[in-house]
């Protein structure tokens, strides 16, 4: 199921506004990081939701497939775009291939 409480049509890619999620500077930091790379607009977007939807939990490839409904491997390029960035850890203890924002 996708589920975003980013408004699709305002993604902070196109405009200066985000969700309440940005008053943290961790997120603000992250928002800055995707705004600057030089991925398309779409990947730019799709982290963002990625972000919105997971930014606080433990996640792997299939909490990325449910958030975008996207295969799996789809989601594993995500990871390795996120990892490229320094936006995401790899966490101990949680099993192999799960992650946390910093």
């Amino acid at each position: 199921m996708k589920i975003s409480r980013l408004n699709w049509k305002k993604l902070p890619i196109e405009t200066e506004e985000t969700s309440d999620l940005s008053k943290n500077l961790p997120i603000q930091i992250i928002i800055s990081l995707i705004k600057t790379s030089s991925y398309s607009n779409i990947k730019k977007r799709n982290i963002f939701i990625i972000v919105d939807y997971l930014y606080g939990k433990v996640f792997g490839s299939s909490n990325i497939s449910d958030a975008l409904n996207i295969t799996t491997r789809a989601a594993q390029e995500y990871i390795k775009i996120m990892r490229e960035l320094d936006i995401i850890e790899p966490v101990r203890g949680q099993g192999k291939g799960k992650y946390k924002f910093k």
